[in-house]
């Protein structure tokens, strides 16, 4: 299959290879870093089989949905969903990504509010 760029997220068409490499990587870090990381990485992998599972059913692109999760991780009650990005040419994509993003957080129950800005859109949660 060839990737002309028109997708950026390209999990929902190869969900295995994202988790094997996030698999592999969680291996090296727990042998670097000892197994007292190894409860924290196995989260990791749970999320990025959970998302990758998400993408393929919903068929769907991640962009937005990974800036929640991230946000989360980090603590933080708000995210952007960038418009500008070198391999998002069109407006229909960034609205696309951003009613994949209104989706999944309806799916999950999170009351969220959306502010436009020049650089994106801004959800608060």
């Amino acid at each position: 299959m060839f990737w002309d760029w028109s997708a950026p997220d390209m999990i929902r068409e190869r969900p295995n290879l994202y988790e094997n490499y996030v698999n592999e990587l969680a291996k090296i870090l727990i042998e670097k870093f000892e197994s007292a990381e190894e409860k924290n990485l196995l989260k990791v992998w749970n999320k990025v089989h959970e998302l990758s599972m998400y993408a393929v059913l919903q068929d769907v692109s991640l962009i937005g949905i990974i800036n929640y999760e991230v946000a989360l991780v980090n603590g933080e009650d708000s995210f952007v969903v960038h418009k500008v990005n070198s391999f998002l040419p069109s407006s229909a994509a960034y609205k696309n990504h951003l009613q994949n993003t209104i989706d999944y957080l309806n799916t999950k129950g999170v009351e969220h509010t959306i502010e436009e800005k020049d650089s994106g859109s801004v959800f608060s949660f």
